[in-house]
């Protein structure tokens, strides 16, 4: 890789981490797969932007899990993978494909909250997702000061390749 040239004069040092607690509204940046730390655990690593109010831009990350080899186990994350999806304007009734890949440039709200620990520092969690309808600020009145543009709410890009129901694809990540 060649080198770079910059001057750093002008340039100020990021000091933003995680965002304070509090309800977001969240553009789905990026969704990629994770493989979890025990065997059989498969998440989709999703970044989200914030795309309102005083800490527009800044990113919050989550993991869904998607798939687990303790049935017992997957029940119970599936309700956050439920949540999202709800959120995000899918259908979860019944029998549902979840595939990460629609799950770019989708709006939620979210609620955030920060958690603290010795190996990661400050950090956020994401409690739950709402349709970006439902979430209203403490006073009832909607605090985002800007709605999803045409943009924000595009589909997953066209070179992605549609999801196959019946026989997974084996160069598929989220397989």
């Amino acid at each position: 890789m060649a080198p770079y040239n910059y001057n750093f004069d002008d340039v100020q040092e990021s000091t933003r981490g995680a965002v304070p607690a509090d309800r977001y509204r969240l553009k789905v940046d990026s969704v990629t797969p994770k493989d979890g730390k025990q065997q059989g655990v498969k998440m989709a690593r999703i970044m989200f932007r914030v795309i309102g109010g005083t800490y527009k831009g800044s990113n919050v990350f989550t993991n869904l899990v998607i798939a687990h080899s303790d049935p017992d186990k997957l029940a119970n994350c599936l309700s956050m993978v439920k949540s999202f999806m709800s959120a995000a304007g899918f259908n979860v009734k019944g029998n549902v494909t979840v595939d990460p890949r629609k799950w770019m440039n989708k709006i939620v709200d979210a609620k955030v909250r920060l958690t603290k620990s010795e190996q990661y520092g400050e950090q956020n969690e994401i409690d739950r997702f709402f349709a970006p309808e439902e979430a209203t600020d403490a006073d009832g009145d909607e605090p985002w000061d800007e709605s999803p543009t045409a943009e924000a709410t595009a589909e997953a890009p066209a070179d992605l390749p549609p999801a196959e129901e019946d026989s997974p694809d084996e160069d598929d990540p989220f397989a």
